[in-house]
């Protein structure tokens, strides 16, 4: 498939959804097709591999007018622009992962969006927008030297949009907002009684042979 003769889309998302595709990004495309890893502009993210599958993005931030980077708030809505095709899967990304992550759209107002494509930017002649054609006008719009659009210095190499934590830390891994914290807590709270319970029937035993 052609990508750059897709039309764009503008859509907003809240934040929690943005830490949705960094996950869908980080997990489905690495650990499960490769080809599904998704590449943008304005936001980065922090993950460990030491965290389970659906749960390796440690927190999400976007850039500013300023040029540098916050952290997401999770009922505030972001103007999010991508193409038509990517917009169409993401309500198979919820299904697939058994709703963890469950990617939601809106409009500016707020609204959950149905139908993706009343969301299609249009030129001032009223044809779609092409992707082909915004990256055409981006690159034109640089600055010239010679009559030539020289490419921004912040291209000449590569940016770290998906940043590594190299560090374990273990009250780090399950954060409480996932299922895998509480199926894990549930685990842990078991063999915690166990153990209770088991200490109370060896000091029972050893206080009645001490009597």
């Amino acid at each position: 498939m052609d990508y750059l003769v897709i039309p764009l889309i503008r859509v907003y998302m809240k934040g929690s959804d943005l830490i949705k595709v960094a996950e869908l990004d980080r997990s489905v495309g690495k650990d499960m097709m490769v080809d599904g890893q998704l590449f943008f502009s304005g936001m980065q993210y922090h993950y460990s591999d030491y965290r389970f599958i659906l749960n390796h993005v440690i927190d999400v931030e976007t850039r500013t007018n300023a040029g540098f980077y916050i952290p997401v708030e999770k009922d505030k809505l972001y103007p999010v622009v991508t193409n038509l095709y990517i917009a169409n899967m993401l309500p198979s990304v919820g299904k697939k992962t058994f709703n963890q992550l469950d990617i939601h759209t809106y409009d500016a107002s707020g609204h959950e969006i149905t139908d993706f494509s009343d969301m299609i930017l249009y030129n001032a002649d009223g044809t779609e927008l092409k992707e082909w054609q915004a990256v055409t006008r981006y690159i034109l719009d640089m600055d010239k030297v010679n009559g030539v659009s020289e490419m921004k210095a912040q291209y000449q190499t590569a940016r770290a949009q998906k940043i590594k934590d190299k560090h374990f830390q273990l009250y780090s891994l399950l954060p409480k907002n996932t299922s895998a914290f509480w199926l894990s807590r549930l685990s842990s709270n078991r063999y915690r009684n166990r153990s209770t319970a088991r200490n109370y029937q060896v000091n029972n035993i050893f206080d009645s042979q001490t009597a």
